[in-house]
Order: structure tokens, then sequence, then C-alpha cells
């Protein structure tokens, strides 16, 4: 709502600084975590942390355990708005010590997703690990996924200090832990701190510290935005305890305050309250910026407009957001999509803002707090795109191409401009070392172009096969023409369950860092109906599964336009890879799963450039001459003076220093160049194919000049050494005639 602030924001510039927040500082779950013994430890910087999970599947519960002192209080709370299925009801619960006292549940006091939980200010009792279960209250349902707010704070908050009823109020103190009372019923109590671009701020309010019983109904927000909107959260709830929450994270760097009120209504001396605001900070990133600033006329409708920017950098996109500028004097008649190199494309969102909000200036990125249909109000800050709408579908892709932004006006009498859009790639990094004395190597890999690699399929209603899929919207592989997918020619099957299978890999003598690497495309219904994922294994022995990538979002088809177009979203081709260091030493098999329901059949799941690598013991090459090393690269290796009618011929020996196998490939691994005019010079005997760790091979050169004077020429030997191959050194030396022996008669 607006409180009449006149405010100039910095602006959300649409092309972003190099540190813009492609993701907050956040901790994932790690399951197992359905019980106390398996919790996933939650590390408290500051005395907060923000982590991401999912309640996947039906009955799944979560446990979350951190340290608290007695005396503590305790604020968390779940944001469940962009969960892929549609359904937003948690319920959270606090434990104590014991692992089974439960301290206080919360089903609905949030604001973000309809029954998402608020437990504010919970007084903890113990010392020692304490825990958050997080589940859905329904057995039969899901959250995919969530984020977990929480923060644990000790002695006593710092009280308000009046007047702090307008914009950007009182400072906040250290540590964000404050308390006030909203008397009387139009009270303010503003709160004012600094945010970085990118920063998520979290506001959970505790509407009765004292725990007896009178409560009132607490509104939490923050702002400005657009110059003069504070955004605030209430879920009406009069019944104690009673908590709020509210999260937001901005697009600008600036002061921003923090409000705490009872909404105009509910204000009294017994309305009293303690809150803990907090910062998620954006980490610092290196990212890449690719803009646009050409204006394009959105027109009256219904139509549409594009606009393209070309990425010439091929790189592995990791994380991608997006910043969009526009105007539009009825932002409820657009609907927005990304088309990438290749054609494939995913909508953003769809019938967002309202008709008095006539400015767009914000960011998109699945890491931020909120979705983008939120709030009505979209400039300054950085929004999820819509829960089908994921920007991490891009994940894997290569960035090098058109990339175009589409954006319909699906309705008559309204039009506007697009000022520009940036894309930002944060991309995937590079390899760890394999460590002093290693080297990655391919243990296995197939393109799919000669055969099915010893893939096999199997399941009820199985269709993969390996060929070019010719249906929309994939019809290509990866790489050549070949590919595996789940019905080549059209989508998949109706309550199918379908494994692809590879052969057994083995890993014996592979150390870690060890990798799978899998290029996939996909278009899926709901994870709440069909469902895919890949696992690794011991061979044959389907318990010691690890499930390395799963299907978690929402079905990828999109309504947009006027007349209605229904998209298609495939994620297009993507390069995914994976860490399996667990299963070194073991014979693995990869496992392609997918699996469908009775309703709503889409194209499915792609597979091709199967690899798997890891660290191995390296060879190191030496050659040598008369027992002295010849340096690789070596320009003037000596051989002295050699007859123009003998010639001479020279042997040098090949060493492997290392700890693997030493490979000297094909039928002539030494091979000959640069040699002097007239000179004659041959590789009369090769070395060995292979020298095993400390063992050595020869071979021999037979040098003869024609003419009396210096010559050269280049030896290079061809190897598997890591930063040696090929091997290359220079031989000089100086021919000369000797006069032919004197034959004496008489």
């Amino acid at each position: 709502m607006s409180y009449g602030i006149k405010r100039l924001l910095a602006g959300l510039l649409v092309i972003f600084c190099s540190q813009m927040a492609l993701a907050q500082a956040v901790q994932k779950e790690v399951e197992p975590n359905g019980s106390t013994a398996t919790a996933s430890p939650v590390t408290l910087t500051n005395g907060v942390a923000k982590v991401q999970g999912n309640v996947y599947p039906n009955a799944d519960e979560d446990f979350y355990s951190f340290t608290g002192q007695a005396g503590n209080r305790v604020f968390v709370a779940t944001v469940t708005s962009f969960s892929s299925n549609s359904s937003t009801d948690s319920v959270i619960e606090l434990i104590d010590t014991d692992g089974t006292t439960v301290l206080e549940t919360d089903d609905n006091d949030g604001t973000f997703g309809a029954g998402a939980s608020v437990i504010a200010g919970r007084l903890l009792i113990n010392s020692g690990t304490h825990y958050v279960r997080v589940r859905h209250t329904s057995a039969t349902s899901q959250l995919r996924g969530y984020d977990l707010y929480l923060a644990v704070r000790s002695g006593s908050p710092t009280a308000e200090t009046e007047p702090n009823d307008t914009f950007p109020g009182q400072a906040l103190p250290v540590g964000g832990y404050v308390s006030g009372v909203v008397n009387p019923a139009a009270d303010f109590d503003f709160y004012s701190l600094t945010l970085a671009q990118g920063d998520t701020v979290a506001v959970i309010l505790d509407c009765d510290p004292e725990r007896d019983g009178v409560t009132f109904n607490g509104r939490v927000g923050a702002g400005v935005f657009a110059g003069s909107q504070v955004l605030v959260a209430n879920d009406a709830n009069t019944v104690s305890p009673n908590g709020e929450a509210f999260f937001m994270t901005v697009g600008a760097a600036g002061t921003y305050g923090v409000l705490i009120d009872g909404g105009g209504t509910a204000g009294s001396p017994t309305a009293t309250y303690i809150a803990s605001i907090f910062v998620i900070p954006a980490p610092t990133a290196t990212v890449f910026t690719y803009s646009t600033t050409t204006p394009a006329a959105i027109p009256a409708g219904p139509g549409q407009v594009t606009s393209s920017i070309n990425i010439p950098d091929a790189r592995r996109i990791r994380r991608m957001a997006l910043a969009i500028d526009l105007t539009h004097t009825n932002m409820l008649d657009l609907d927005v999509t990304l088309q990438g190199p290749g054609g494939n494309e995913i909508h953003l969102f769809t019938d967002v803002g309202s008709n008095t909000q006539t400015t767009m200036q914000l960011g998109l990125s699945d890491d931020a707090a909120v979705p983008i249909n939120t709030f009505t109000v979209m400039q300054g800050m950085v929004y999820q795109p819509e829960l089908a709408a994921k920007l991490d579908l891009w994940r894997g892709r290569n960035s090098q191409g058109t990339w175009t932004l589409v954006i319909r006006d699906d309705t008559a009498a309204n039009g506007g401009t697009l000022n520009g859009w940036s894309i930002i790639i944060e991309e995937e990094p590079a390899l760890p070392s394999p460590g002093t004395g290693f080297n990655y190597q391919d243990i296995f890999t197939t393109d799919f172009e000669s055969g099915d690699a010893g893939f096999t399929s199997s399941g009820t209603g199985n269709q993969w096969a390996r060929g070019t899929p010719t249906a929309v919207p994939i019809t290509t592989a990866n790489s050549g023409t070949n590919c595996f997918k789940t019905n080549l020619t059209g989508n998949y099957a109706a309550s199918s369950v379908q494994d692809l299978l590879s052969p057994n890999i083995n890993l014996s003598g592979v150390s870690g860092p060890i990798f799978l690497e899998w290029a996939m495309n996909y278009q899926i219904e709901n994870a709440s109906f069909d469902h895919a994922y890949v696992e690794v294994r011991v061979a044959g022995q389907p318990a010691t599964a690890v499930r390395l990538w799963e299907w978690m979002g929402a079905t990828m088809q999109a309504s947009v336009g006027n007349p209605t177009t229904t998209i298609q979203s495939a994620t297009g081709w993507g390069l995914h890879r994976a860490r399996i260091d667990s299963f070194a030493g073991q014979t693995i098999e990869v496992l392609f799963h997918f699996d469908s329901d009775t309703t709503v059949q889409l194209c499915g799941l792609a597979i091709d450039d199967v690899r798997v690598f890891g660290a191995v013991p390296a060879p190191e090459i030496d050659v040598q001459r008369s027992s002295t090393s010849i340096a690789d690269g070596e320009p003037n290796h000596a051989l002295g003076n050699v007859s123009t009618l003998t010639g001479q011929t020279f042997t040098f020996t090949v060493l492997n220093t290392g700890g693997g196998s030493l490979s000297l490939p094909g039928a002539t691994p030494v091979t000959i160049s640069g040699a002097s005019a007239g000179l004659t010079v041959n590789v009369t005997v090769q070395p060995a194919g292979s020298v095993a760790p400390s063992g050595s091979t020869t071979f021999n050169v037979f040098v003869q000049p024609s003419s009396a004077g210096a010559f050269n020429f280049t030896v290079n030997v061809a190897n598997n050494d890591g930063d040696e191959n090929p091997y290359n050194f220079t031989c000089q030396g100086t021919g000369f005639t000797n006069a032919p022996p004197v034959l004496a008669l008489g």
C-alpha cells in the first residue's frame, strides 16, 4: 500500500552489475533426513540461515538440526508459494533437545503460500541440539519446493524508539532483534536498514511474545518499491501463538524500511511484539551480462513483439537470471516467454501486475524470495518466475546463439514499450584438479552414433529407442543424429514405467574426483503425476542407488497470447554433470528412469552423450639418450658429428616415471619433422605401445646428412601424458665427409 512516501529509487538497471544475485547464500536439505537421527544440520551465520528443500514424495518429512541455548528465542518460517504442484500447505514443528518434545507447531500463519507456516519468538527451555520438522499437512501431497528461514536470537531485544512511524524509521540495531507495541491502532513502526542489490530481507514477527494468549492481527512489510510502495503480508490470524513473516529480494542497493503495524485497525497497549529482522546476503558471483537497450513497441493487442540478444560466447549455464525494463498501460495484458538457441521456448509469466502499475523494472531469478505473482508492484525487486517457468530449466545449456524475448499482448486498446532487457549467466565451474600425479581419464563414453553402446531398456509400456527424434519440441540429438528417447516419433505412453540401463562400468583403479556426465532434453508433465530421475548404483544392486537428478517441476506447457497458443516447453539439450566419488573402485551402472500416469502425455525424456570419467594415476614421460634426459621442448639436443658416407643410428629411451600406464598410440607414435634439406632421417625402430609405471622402451633414429655442415630435425613422441603430448625436442649435429680407404697394390 502507498504511504505517500516520496522517494526516488536508484532504479533497477537493465544491465546488472557483475555481482547480480543469481543465487542466495543458502543451504540445501540432504536426504535422507526423515528423522532427528538423520536431520540435515543447519549452519547459522550471525544466528540466521536459509535452507531450500522439498517435501517429496508423498508423506516425506524433513528434519533440520541447529544448536540453541536455554533462553534463546527461535524464529522460523516457510515460503511455499512457488511449490510446483500448487499445493502450499506446510506444517512446521520446533522440537526440543530430546528429539521428541514438540515445543511449538504451526500450520498456516504464513502468507507466501496460503498455507505457509511461521513460528515466531518461541523460547528455548534447554541448551543443545534442537530440531525443526517440515512436512505437508496432508500425507498424500508434496511441497516442491520450499524455503525455510531460521533465526536464533539471544539476550533481550532492542526496544523501539518512538516516534518511528515515518519512513525509513528507526535504525535497525545490530542483530535485527527488536521489540515494540502497536499503539494506537494507526501506529506504524518503521526500522531502516541498508541492503545490497540481490539481498533478501526477512522479517519474522511474534504477536504474542508473552505467550499469555493476548495477541493482535499484526502485519509486516518492507519498502519502498516503485518509488512509494511498501509491500506487506498479513494472514489475518488472531489465535495465539500468532506469527507473521515477510520476505523480499531487492533489485537495487539502498536504504529500505521494514514496517510492523496492525493494518491501521489492530493496535492497543496490549499489541506487543518482538521481531527478528535479518538479511540473507547476495553472494558475489562471476557472471556475464548480455543486454539490449534498443526500444521495441508493444502493440495495442492482440499482437506480439520480439527482442533478441545474440550471445557470442559458448558458456555452459549453471544459473541464469533476467532483467526486464518495460512500460505498459495495462500490465495484466502481457504474456512473456523466452526462446533459446535452437528454438525451445519457456514461459516466464502471464498476466501479472495491474493496470495501475505501468512500469516493470525487475529481475527474475529462481532463487529470489517470492514469485512474480505475489504482488502487483513490478518495480525495484527480484522475483522468481511463475512456478511452471523455472530458469533452472536452462541449466547445462550452451549460451551461444540467439535468445529471444517474446511479449504477447492479449487484449486490445493498451500498448507500451520494451525499453531493454538482459540475460545474466553464471557458468559451470571448471573441473577440480584431479590431484598431483593424477589425470582425468574417460572410463566410459558413448554418443550412440554407432550403436546402443550396451544400453538396454525395459518396463511396462517401454518405448525407449535409439535414433533421431522427430516429435516437436525435441527433434534433434545433442550430437550427431542419434540419441535415446522415450518414443522417438511422438509423446510417451500413458501408464508406463520405462528404464534405460547402461552396461557395467568398471571403476577399478579410479579415485575421486569421479564424474557422470550426460546430455538431456525433456518435456514432462507435473511431477505429481509423471516422474523422471537419473541414478547411479553398484551394478546389480538397486539398494545402493544414489539419485543424481530428479524431475520436480510443473507441467511444461503454457497457454499464452490471443488467440491462445500452447507453448510446448522443452528444455533444449543441456549437459549435466554429477560427482560419484563414493563409487570409486566398484563396478557401476547408470539408470535413466521415466514413468507416467493415465493423463497428459508430453514429448518425454531424451538422453545423449553419456560419459564417466575420473582421476587415475598419471603417467609421466621422460626421454633419454645415453642415460641423459632430454627436456620436452629442448631446442638443441646435440648429436655431434655424423658421417655423410655411413650415417649413424641413435637410440632413445622412453621412460614412464609416473603411476599410470604410459600410452604411445598408433603404429608410428614417433615421427620426424623439420628436417634440414638433404638430410636423411628415419625412425627405424618404433617404441612399444604401452609402458608400465617405472618401465621403459626404446626407439631408433637413423641419420645421414648429404653434405658437410650443420643439420637439425625435430622428434615428436605422441603419448598420453597430460601436459607433455606430444613430447618434442630438436636434434642438431654436423655432417662430415671422411675419405675412402686407400688400397695398396704390389
